[in-house]
């Protein structure tokens, strides 16, 4: 399928209210590192537990939503699918990720497929190894990679996370690891996008348009940042700038909207009850229709908000930070049906990963029986 990028003037301005959050270099509160360090040795017994869980429980299901009035069914409608991938970073030993079978058939299936890149890309041949610093980097070989499970889709790469200037100096004002990945990104990747930040190659809005079909908005944004002290102005897209006047103001030029959020706490299976209803008050007809957060390397719960759609966090897609509960990961598959102006419907599915030496696998929920089963079991009563 053909899907056009719109170049437009919208942009997302910097709030006057940025404020640099965290404790020392890192972007919680010292309550919440000891809360992560707890989680990631006891495999996330520790976790935020959100009063209003009982409101999400979308992981174990597929179906659909209408957007547009039940007399849009009448009408001949086309279908754009749409996977998101969660957390992208390096692997242990320099490799890429083995993709398996399975997974390759789902990312083969889609028509555009937006990823978080949860580390800075470098213009590098040799394997970067991950070791124990916080400060990330990672070969271009590693998207290529994933890239070639599909060359005809549509990529679009989210780079507003907490790492995203692990390649920039400590100042406010070195944006260059972050103009660079975006170049490396669009150089290596043909027709790819890069989404996130006001910068450069990169886009805070980007527009697209399905052959035939109505525009499709999204928008990438993070709650948090490494060393906030240091960043906190720099233009990369930030929670605090998506305020609801903003929000309202982006949709009104797009039909459907998709947030790409990152954010919540790491190790943690709940969203923070802050972060939820901060989400749920950018969701609705007049602002996003569907938001993906990403960030915990767990996966959390997910829920209809006001008839759309939010996804909490869908874990990693190939990572090896954190114990098993970071192992286990989602793909959530939409479909849009559209006519020529508006989309209908929006169907999803649930496609569950599997991280095991450095290969990803595909599983379902009813007949998993393998080595994560305890955190399959908690995902199954979700």
């Amino acid at each position: 399928m053909n899907i056009e990028t719109i170049n437009t003037q919208n942009f997302i301005p910097i709030s006057a209210n940025r404020k640099p959050i965290g404790f020392l270099c890192f972007p919680y509160s010292f309550f919440s590192i000891i809360r992560y360090l707890f989680n990631y040795i006891s495999n996330g017994f520790f976790s935020y537990k959100n009063p209003d869980i009982r409101s999400m429980h979308l992981l174990n299901k597929k179906g659909s939503i209408q957007v547009l009035d039940p007399i849009g069914r009448l009408r001949e409608t086309s279908e754009i699918k749409i996977l998101f991938l969660g957390d992208i970073m390096l692997s242990k030993s320099g490799n890429p990720y083995k993709v398996n079978e399975s997974v390759q058939k789902l990312l083969k299936s889609a028509d555009l497929i937006i990823a978080n890149v949860e580390s800075p890309i470098v213009d590098k041949k040799n394997k970067i190894k991950r070791g124990l610093t916080l400060r990330f980097e990672m070969p271009i070989s590693f998207l290529q990679s994933i890239y070639k499970c599909n060359e005809s889709a549509k990529w679009v790469f989210n780079i507003a996370n907490n790492h995203a200037f692990d390649t920039s100096n400590k100042n406010l004002k070195d944006l260059s690891g972050l103009i660079e990945t975006a170049k490396i990104i669009k150089q290596n990747i043909p027709g790819s996008e890069v989404i996130g930040a006001n910068i450069g190659l990169a886009k805070s809005i980007l527009s697209l348009k399905p052959e035939n079909g109505p525009k499709i908005g999204v928008v990438g944004w993070t709650e948090i940042m490494n060393s906030d002290k240091k960043h906190f102005r720099k233009p990369i897209v930030r929670g605090v700038d998506l305020v609801s006047k903003i929000v309202e103001k982006i949709k009104l030029d797009h039909n459907f909207l998709i947030g790409f959020a990152h954010g919540n706490e790491e190790q943690s299976y709940h969203p923070l009850k802050t972060t939820r209803n901060r989400w749920i008050n950018l969701t609705g007809p007049e602002k996003f229709d569907l938001i993906v957060g990403h960030g915990p390397h767990v996966v959390q719960p997910c829920e209809k908000v006001k008839n759309r759609l939010l996804f909490h966090s869908i874990g990693n897609f190939c990572s090896p930070s954190g114990p098993s509960q970071t192992k286990v990961g989602l793909i959530p598959a939409i479909t849009l049906k559209y006519d020529k102006e508006n989309v209908i419907e929006a169907e999803y599915n649930m496609h569950f990963l599997e991280l095991e030496s450095e290969r990803i696998s595909a599983f379902t929920l009813k007949n998993y029986h393998g080595k994560y089963s305890k955190i399959v079991n908690r995902l199954r009563k979700t």
